[in-house]
């Protein structure tokens, strides 16, 4: 039992530690004014750091502004456990062009040495030009600092194809509050909202002036037959933290966004294999066995997976090698979905199972086949699959496959040969019974024995492992919280208001997450709220659903507001005072 504990333990240590490592570069801008800053994050996963190398960012035309920031994350779901380890830094071209930013290495305390890749950034010259539009109706201090537009994901679709429409905000202020008071509406389709959260802030560049952009909504739709669908505009209520209205009392402005006209074309050059599956998909198949004889029926199981409209495939043909033929009577699939509505529109698997039953002996190929139109590429793309199949006589005498000799069937066949069979059959007494002894019922006993072992031990060091894991990531969440809580002040020092506000936001789910033991991907300000009742005077959970408002909807550009984020800083340190009581 000891070598069995030690085997368990061994066992479940290594799943634990089993994550895929992994280092990649993350920005928040593609396009940059000159001199303006932008993030970029060099991202560690599952892997401890021995040695980390940086580009050279003044050989590369980039100025530091501050950095590297050290950040780390530690996630436990369902007893999967991963940990992030990130170097933040701000950075600012000096010239105008186009710019590759070189990439990072890192060797791990294991010896292994990763590499990321190359970032490009387009370096643009400032420009005064005012970017309101004229209907804006914003008054003179806010005109274009503060853009609203339906950004859709083509201008250009096919029948079939999900659209999506980003509710975009582009802004140089900050924002306590911004709220849609009328959604977008077409005449043509049916628009609906997705599950679309927690986008991270990024940089965006109109008319030469750099903007704070996040998309605050999104909206799909499915394309119909061909012509043109007109959306009206949609509408927002925003609030500037802070404003200069009298008294430094924030205003309450409203903003209209773009129409949008989206064409719907027909198909070019379509296929006669094409079906209407538009999209982006993947194409597995499997078999049952890959050798039968003539009695047998071969089961085959297609699976369509990707983004699109699944419901729409309602077949994926089955062909057989070079020459074509049926070699098999195809009887119609049973099918089997599995489809959710996610932040890219539908998405899911669909498998055909497949019966099939032999009508003549041979080597096969068994090639499914799905053509569908790419999204990505707007073209069409055409997926398969071969799987070999060898049908050989078993009592139904079938046909020969044109393409195999005789010698070849018999020297592929199975040949069985039975000596005579006996005319009387005699049976004998020898020994005592096996069944029914002592051994039989211990043999038989022995599985279940084992199994409950089996259980009583797994059982026993999980709730070991369960203990260890919560004493480590309390300590953690602490060392955690005062890592945020460092991050945020380095980035209210530097003026960066969307990393500080994704600190603050990222210090309070964190530590609360653990502490309350809810999922990182299912944490929200109302569920913290409905958690935290009884645990905390109302007061200070209506200051903790404040500041996670407000650095939700908070975003930076061009201006900072360090009196705003010097205020929600002194208050989150207040609220981690009483959090750190409330949870020791």
């Amino acid at each position: 039992m000891r070598y069995l504990l030690l085997l368990l333990f061994i066992c479940s240590s290594i799943s634990f530690y089993a994550q895929t490592v992994a280092f990649r570069a993350d920005c928040n801008a593609k396009d940059v004014v000159v001199g303006n800053p932008f993030k970029v994050s060099f991202v560690l996963e599952n892997a401890d750091v021995r040695n980390i190398s940086f580009p050279n960012f003044d050989k590369d035309g980039f100025s530091v502004m501050q950095g590297p920031m050290n950040e780390s994350r530690y996630m436990n779901v369902n007893g999967k456990a991963s940990y992030t380890e990130s170097y933040v830094f701000l950075l600012a071209p000096k010239k105008t062009g186009k710019y590759s930013l070189g990439p990072a290495k890192v060797v791990t305390t294991k010896g292994k040495t990763f590499s990321t890749k190359s970032i490009e950034i387009n370096s643009v010259a400032a420009s005064g030009k005012n970017s309101a539009d004229p209907k804006d109706n914003l008054p003179a201090g806010i005109s274009g600092k503060v853009i609203f537009r339906m950004v859709p994901s083509t201008m250009e679709a096919v029948p079939g194809e999900q659209v999506m429409i980003d509710m975009k905000v582009y802004t140089q202020l900050d924002l306590a509050s911004i709220g849609m008071t009328l959604e977008p509406k077409s005449k043509q389709v049916d628009l609906f909202p997705t599950n679309f959260s927690d986008q991270a802030t990024s940089v965006d560049v109109i008319n030469g002036r750099q903007y704070a952009s996040k998309t605050i909504y999104r909206f799909t739709f499915t394309a119909g037959s061909p012509g043109t669908i007109d959306i009206n505009p949609a509408k927002i209520e925003f609030i500037e933290a802070y404003g200069s209205s009298p008294f430094g009392r924030p205003a309450n402005y409203s903003l209209f966004s773009n129409p949008l006209s989206i064409e719907v074309k027909e198909f070019k050059n379509q296929p006669a294999t094409f079906s209407g599956a538009v999209g982006k998909y993947n194409l597995f198949c499997s078999v049952d066995k890959t050798g039968i004889n003539s009695d047998d029926f071969l089961k085959v199981i297609v699976s369509v997976s990707g983004v699109g409209e699944l419901k729409k495939i309602t077949e994926v043909p089955l062909l057989f090698g070079k020459k074509g033929g049926k070699p098999f009577n195809l009887f119609p699939p049973k099918i089997e979905e599995n489809i959710e509505e996610g932040p890219e529109g539908k998405s899911g698997i669909k498998d055909f199972v497949y019966t099939l039953e032999p009508k003549s002996i041979g080597d096969f190929e068994l090639r499914p086949t799905l053509t569908y139109f790419d999204t990505d590429l707007r073209r069409f793309v055409t997926v398969d699959t071969v799987i070999p199949v060898r049908v050989i006589q078993g009592k139904k005498i079938l046909g020969k496959d044109a393409s195999i000799a005789d010698s070849d069937l018999d020297s592929k066949n199975t040949k069985l040969s039975f000596g005579p069979i006996a005319e009387k059959a005699y049976w004998k007494r020898s020994g005592s019974p096996f069944f029914g002894s002592i051994l039989f019922w211990i043999l038989a006993f022995l599985p279940i024995l084992l199994f409950i072992a089996l259980a009583s031990s797994k059982l026993y060091l999980q709730k070991r492992y369960e203990a260890m894991m919560k004493h480590n990531a309390l300590t953690k969440a602490h060392r955690d919280l005062n890592e945020h809580m460092k991050n945020a002040q380095s980035f209210l020092s530097a003026g960066d208001a969307p990393a500080f506000y994704q600190a603050i936001s990222e210090a309070f789910k964190n530590f609360l997450g653990k502490k309350l033991k809810i999922p990182k991907s299912e944490i929200s300000k109302e569920l913290l709220a409905e958690k935290l009742e009884g645990l905390l005077d109302e007061d200070k959970i209506r200051s903790l659903t404040r500041i996670l408002k407000i650095c939700e909807l908070s975003v930076f550009a061009g201006q900072d507001n360090k009196q705003a984020m010097q205020l929600v800083f002194d208050e989150s340190n207040e609220l981690f005072i009483i959090f750190s009581k409330t949870f020791s």
